[in-house]
Order: C-alpha cells, then sequence, then structure tokens
C-alpha cells in the first residue's frame, strides 16, 4: 500500500522557506512514490498568510507544490465526519481548533499521516502524525 501524507501549514511554510529537514523528508516521500496530499485547509491558511505579507515569490513557490501534491476537496463523507468527532470530543470535554480538525479529519478519511510540528493538536483526533522539522 502506498504512504500517503497530508501536510499541516506549518510544514508547508517550512518547505516554502526551503527549510532542510522539511525538504529532505519531502524528497524522500517522493522518492519513495508516497503520495503527498495538499489539504484545502492547509492551502488556504498558507496562501491567505502569503497574500497578506505580499511574499510573492513564496505564493508562486506555493502554487508549484500545490501543482505537484494531490488536490482532493472536502466531500459530505468529510463533513459529516468532522461534526461527528468534534461532538464526541466535546462531550468528552476537549477542544480542537476547527483548521486542525479539517485536517486531521481529511487525513482519516484518506488513510494518511499527518506531517506536522504540532503533533499534540492532533492527539485527540487518534491520526498518526510525524514531525518533518526534526
Amino acid at each position: 500500500m502506498t504512504t500517503r501524507y497530508v501536510l499541516d501549514t506549518n510544514i508547508l511554510t517550512a518547505l516554502l522557506r526551503y527549510e532542510t529537514k522539511s525538504v529532505e523528508h519531502t524528497t524522500r516521500a517522493a522518492a519513495a512514490n508516497a503520495e503527498i496530499l495538499l489539504c484545502p485547509v492547509v492551502f488556504y491558511e498558507a496562501l491567505r498568510g502569503l497574500l497578506h505579507r505580499d511574499a510573492q515569490k513564496q505564493k508562486q513557490n506555493l502554487l508549484d507544490y500545490a501543482a505537484a501534491f494531490i488536490w482532493e476537496d472536502f466531500d459530505w463523507a468529510d463533513w459529516e465526519k468532522a461534526a461527528e468527532l468534534w461532538a464526541a470530543l466535546r462531550s468528552q470535554g476537549m477542544q480542537v481548533g476547527d483548521a486542525d480538525l479539517l485536517i486531521g479529519v481529511y487525513a482519516i478519511q484518506r488513510q494518511a499521516v499527518v506531517i506536522t510540528a504540532n503533533e499534540k493538536h492532533f492527539l485527540p483526533l487518534g491520526v498518526q502524525t510525524e514531525n518533518w522539522l526534526i
């Protein structure tokens, strides 16, 4: 089975800055024929920040990555799973930010690993994580 990865915004931002560890991990994943998915929420978070800073070079880098990564929009089942998971966590007294919840559900539904420097954000979701900045 092909390994699938979903990058969190902090990892995508590290790639846009050509941070060594993130580039090395991404290169290894690509060489191993892993699939790297670009979650729409991550694209949105990255793009809005770049637009705010008028970072044209990084914006072009983002668009280049977007063309190289796999794009799948959210579907009905994703939204339903997100709502169910939010309600279940809330009844247990836990709260996860909407962006992290949606990124986590996106990965769960696609049987992918979330690549993040904020692994603790995804713990309540039960999603597998890796940190590509170490």
